[in-house]
């Protein structure tokens, strides 16, 4: 027998290029009893494949699988009426406190005369300032956006705070702290009404000046009625100063001389960032004293 074609026919095997009869010749070529000694090692395979083929799966193939196969196991659920109800109860709690909240917004809404409204506070705004006021012991007013009045004698505040869906009025005790809405209207300099208090305040120097040429001095009602727009001006005697060390004579830096500089655009440059540039145009503005 042509053992050479056995050969090629392994081989393409081995590539999986072979066909379904040629396949066929090698298990009936390894199925016989006389194989060269070269070939031999492949007999075990291909003969197994045959006797496998042979053999079957077997009866009792279905019951093996079967009984390696795990069982589901059902347990039976008693369901109480509590269980069947859950999801109706879940669903009136809902509503309960969907109903309660709008009573709450809209009992908050109402004017009852008094221009107070009880809310409580959530604290939503911020996180530092409820602590500030717990630890100062302090009522607390949030998303404010108007002090409506301030009653000293009573020790009482009325705030106007932004809620959702509108605001509401508050009145609250003296001390208290309050948290400003961005809604509200721009916050002035704490010293706002010092500045206004003190803005026609004139010393005696300044009086005389505008009464030096014979202008009538403004408000001049102003400084007999309020007495703390008159500015108190002290001298060198008044704070026990050394003369010598006072006026042009003991003043440490002279005036050499004063020189007034024009400009007149006859030339323009054009500059560039460069070092070189910055430093020739520092030189030509000391040059002609334009600077220094």
């Amino acid at each position: 027998m042509d053992y050479k074609y056995i050969e090629q026919l392994l081989e393409r095997y081995w590539n999986c290029e072979t066909s379904l009869e040629e396949e066929q010749i090698l298990r009936s070529f390894f199925h016989q009893k006389e194989i060269p000694a070269h070939l031999l090692r492949y007999k075990a395979m291909f003969a197994y494949q045959e006797i496998e083929k042979e053999r079957g799966l077997g009866s009792d193939f279905d019951a093996k699988v079967l009984a390696r196969v795990e069982k589901p196991v059902v347990k039976a659920q008693r369901l109480t009426l509590r269980t069947r109800f859950m999801p109706l109860f879940k669903a009136a709690a809902m509503i309960a406190v969907l109903f309660v909240m709008g009573t709450v917004v809209q009992r908050s809404m109402q004017d009852d005369g008094s221009d107070m409204v009880y809310m409580h506070d959530d604290y939503r705004d911020t996180v530092n300032d409820p602590q500030v006021a717990e630890k100062l012991g302090l009522t607390q007013v949030t998303y404010a956006e108007e002090i409506l009045n301030v009653d000293k004698a009573a020790g009482k505040i009325t705030v106007k705070r932004h809620i959702d869906g509108g605001v509401e009025t508050v009145e609250g005790p003296l001390p208290i702290v309050i948290t400003v809405n961005g809604s509200a209207a721009p916050c002035r300099p704490r010293n706002a009404k010092l500045v206004q208090k003190y803005k026609r305040a004139l010393g005696a120097q300044e009086k005389a000046a505008i009464e030096k040429e014979g202008a009538e001095l403004p408000y001049a009602a102003l400084y007999e009625k309020y007495p703390y727009l008159n500015i108190t001006e002290w001298s060198v005697a008044d704070v026990n100063g050394d003369l010598a060390q006072c006026g042009l004579s003991g003043s440490p830096t002279k005036v050499k001389t004063i020189q007034n500089i024009s400009f007149q655009a006859k030339e323009s440059k054009t500059l560039t960032g460069s070092d070189r540039d910055v430093e020739d145009l520092i030189v030509e503005l000391l040059a002609n004293h334009t600077i220094g």
